[in-house]
């Protein structure tokens, strides 16, 4: 995340290994999913009140950042390894 964001320390521990997941997805359908699920994690943060709507739009924010970033990555590294195939 490039803001710094206060968060309880559980939830802090949950949106960090859910972003690391995004993060070092080893293909597309994986990145799909673990952005699915960190999305899914913030809205039921979200749902409990835990936090307040801009926290609950920056934590959303860094997923779909993270997830991007990623998505390039994987993209870039396919297209080099199909155009090296003779």
């Amino acid at each position: 995340m490039n803001k710094v964001v206060h968060l309880p320390h559980g939830v802090r521990i949950k949106v960090d290994e859910h972003l690391a997941c995004v993060e070092q997805a080893p293909n597309l359908h994986a990145l799909e999913l673990a952005q699915e699920r960190a999305q899914g994690f913030i809205e039921g943060v979200e749902a409990a009140g835990v936090l307040d709507a801009a926290r609950i739009e920056t934590l959303l924010d860094a997923v779909d950042n993270a997830a991007t970033d990623r998505r390039q990555e994987l993209t870039t590294l396919s297209a080099t390894l199909y155009s090296s195939i003779p």
